[in-house]
């Protein structure tokens, strides 16, 4: 087993923007505030942060700094600590402003984290502070990061107060399940009700939309891959390793106990699989490198060791279970730098994968470990030229998606919410 402990690649926290975006002006936008409601921090903020998700921030700053560039909009980021960040210390966060650049400003609102007043003192901040006083001027639109009442809820009171359009943003829902306690279930219940009664909603996966927003504005999004990965050259045909590579939480979610089940099925004696990342089946990946010396676990691996190792690998794999209920609305992100990386990739039909990547993926139609044993020597046996088809066309799919573009069609349509 190899296990290499070093730096992950998003708690480096650096906010890149595509050059070809930055020349190509400013759109024209009637908006000119947005109020952008979530959990938000400076990077220097998240980078001391051990209990903040580096990947989320540094989303919501990306999407900030693309409304700004392309659109001109002033972006105010009222900020909540994520539930995550409860058991950081001190128990209190008092109220911080920082202004990130000119037009883009992030407003962390005090809160306690002490037992039911968690959740009641973050709704009474986040009320408090989007009906007080705004000396720049009010916000024409609010744009919500993610459907938790806390956020969702005084955003759309203060919508309807003001008669300006909101729109949320669902990256991932997690519905309310058989089996779960009643405060997880009714919690989870009331997420799905503020995606039913937004306004509006930006889609990660359009099964979001079919099965919560039919017949009510919603549109889809994609988070952009990191602009570095599309900087790189397409990888030649012959990969330089004989090896499968899978990079992400290690989770049942994310299908690690579905590929590391499969393993011991896998035809070819000399492939190699290979995991970075972390998780709660850490342990189990542990173990189960020792005894297999195929299995290589790298910890958490720097950017430029990240980017070498999806263009080194013979196949990238998502083996996301298509049949778990959170996996239907939870497309996953870590697909679009796979797809930058220009490899073949393997993939389940996972949230909208197969309707929207299918050409561009290998899709894996039995999602049982010998079914995925299966289709892993089937990928790495497949001829050099079929690989690089396969890789370059991943790679077109994606050249097109930037956060400017991304940042362009959500202003357009918070645009069509007010009309």
């Amino acid at each position: 087993m190899s296990s290499l402990r070093i730096e992950s690649p998003v708690s480096r926290h650096v906010i890149t923007r595509n050059a070809d975006d930055s020349n190509r002006g400013v759109w024209s936008c009637n908006v000119k505030h947005i109020a952008f409601v979530g959990s938000m921090q400076t990077p220097e903020g998240c980078a001391k942060n051990p209990w903040a998700s580096a990947a989320h921030n540094t989303t919501q700053l990306e999407l900030m700094h693309a409304l700004r560039d392309g659109g001109g909009v002033r972006v105010t980021g009222l900020s909540l600590p994520g539930c995550s960040a409860f058991k950081a210390r001190p128990r209190s966060r008092p109220y911080r402003r920082s202004v990130v650049r000119e037009g883009v400003v992030i407003e962390e609102l005090p809160s306690f984290a002490m037992g039911p007043l968690q959740i009641l003192t973050q709704v009474w901040s986040m009320v408090r502070r989007l009906f007080g006083r705004w000396p720049d001027g009010r916000p024409e639109a609010i744009l919500v990061a993610n459907p938790l009442t806390r956020f969702a809820a005084p955003a759309m009171l203060a919508g309807w107060w003001y008669r300006i359009p909101v729109a949320i943003i669902v990256a991932d829902l997690t519905c309310a399940q058989a089996g779960h306690p009643p405060v997880t279930r009714f919690r989870n219940w009331l997420q799905t009700l503020m995606v039913r009664l937004s306004q509006g909603t930006i889609v990660f996966s359009s099964h979001t939309t079919n099965d919560f927003r039919r017949g009510k504005p919603s549109m889809r999004m994609v988070r952009p891959p990191a602009s570095y990965l599309l900087d790189l050259p397409q990888p030649p045909a012959e990969p330089a390793a004989h090896a499968i590579y899978f990079a992400g939480a290690l989770s049942d979610h994310a299908g690690v106990d579905l590929l590391l089940d499969a393993i011991p099925y896998v035809k070819d004696a000399t492939l190699e699989f290979w995991f970075s990342g972390r998780g709660p089946l850490e342990e189990r990946l542990k173990q189960q490198a020792a005894s297999d010396s195929r299995i290589r676990f790298f910890g958490f691996v720097t950017e430029e060791e990240y980017s070498a190792m999806l263009q080194r690998a013979a196949v990238l794999v998502n083996p996301r279970p298509s049949r778990l209920l959170e996996n239907r609305y939870n497309f996953p992100s870590k697909l679009m730098e796979y797809m930058a990386a220009g490899r073949p990739i393997l993939s389940t039909s996972t949230s909208d994968v197969a309707e929207h990547y299918g050409n561009a993926v290998i899709v894996i139609t039995d999602e049982t470990p010998e079914g995925l044993a299966g289709s892993v020597d089937g990928a790495v046996a497949a001829p050099a030229e079929e690989h690089a088809a396969l890789g370059a066309h991943a790679r077109a799919a994606v050249e097109g998606v930037t956060w400017r573009t991304e940042a362009e069609k959500i202003l357009a349509f918070v645009e069509s919410l007010s009309k």
